[in-house]
């Protein structure tokens, strides 16, 4: 799909300033208003907390993932820059791909409370990527209405998720906690306002939701089960109603109507099994 928006010209200063307010009306608003793109806090150990722009990209086929991902990897060569994170899950019915962008030495502005700072935000660079990786036409998406996006809203989101390296995630040194949501003095699971808040994509299961709200570390604490466990025995039995999937297709190992997994027959290539089979003489007559 050709999205009807114009494209960022690129950027050759370095480092890079944060997006401005013109730049923004003009070339990211939109994205984030009408084309599914949304504001996802980030933390790595080396740069803090900043804000990055991520969107999720749904497909029926896994096949139809694996393009994608490939002519975005594409993408990140010719335009030098590359994404945050690019998270590839696969179901059997579908495959969901979540991607994010920010620019790490970019230049934050100065505020009234604030020195001018090298600090990762989105810029330029990242309008850019983002509508280009919307226009591949691998990605097979729509316009969708979403809530406006204000660049008051924007601007304050940006401010409250920068922050130094010292102030990670989750430091008790302080005696506080640090909400990875809200950034504030409390653990996220008790974050009242974490639902307003675009979350990163789950970390169990790669969904849009914060790790506290995942089904499915719900029902694997349900079950005293790992994750991992719970993610193949969905594939496998029901635990709920309405999570199981059944097989596709054929076992590959034996042709039975069940997943590979719970196959009870020897797990070897067919060349070897063969080789151990051998002819029955034929039954003799007892006289």
């Amino acid at each position: 799909m050709v999205l009807r928006l114009r494209l960022a010209p690129p950027s050759k200063s370095w480092p890079t300033a944060w997006i401005s307010r013109a730049d923004a009306t003009e070339f990211l608003l939109p994205l984030l208003s009408h084309y599914g793109w949304y504001l996802s806090p980030i933390t790595t150990k080396t740069t803090g907390h900043a804000a990055g722009l991520a969107r999720q990209f749904k497909f029926n086929k896994s096949n139809h993932a694996t393009a994608f991902v490939n002519d975005v990897l594409e993408l990140t060569k010719t335009e030098k820059h590359h994404p945050q994170f690019l998270h590839v899950t696969n179901w059997p019915q579908s495959s969901n791909v979540v991607i994010c962008t920010t620019t790490h030495s970019a230049l934050m502005p100065a505020t009234d409370t604030l020195k001018e700072c090298v600090s990762p935000g989105i810029t330029l660079r990242d309008a850019r990527f983002a509508l280009l990786v919307s226009s591949l036409s691998s990605a097979n998406i729509e316009a969708s209405e979403g809530p406006p996006m204000r660049w008051d809203v924007f601007q304050d989101t940006i401010y409250r998720w920068a922050s130094s390296v010292s102030d990670e995630i989750g430091d008790t040194s302080s005696g506080k906690r640090k909400c990875p949501a809200c950034h504030g003095p409390h653990s996220l699971i008790r974050c009242t306002g974490r639902q307003k808040i675009p979350p990163p994509p789950c970390p169990s299961c790669g969904g849009p939701h914060w790790g506290v709200d995942c089904s499915l570390r719900r029902l694997a604490r349900l079950h005293h089960k790992s994750v991992t466990q719970v993610k193949t025995q969905i594939r496998r039995a029901p635990l709920v109603e309405n999570i199981t999937t059944a097989p596709t297709t054929s076992c590959p190992n034996c042709g039975g109507d069940h997943w590979k997994i719970d196959c009870t027959q020897p797990h070897a290539p067919a060349k070897l099994l063969n080789s151990f089979r051998f002819d029955l003489p034929p039954p003799t007559k007892l006289s």
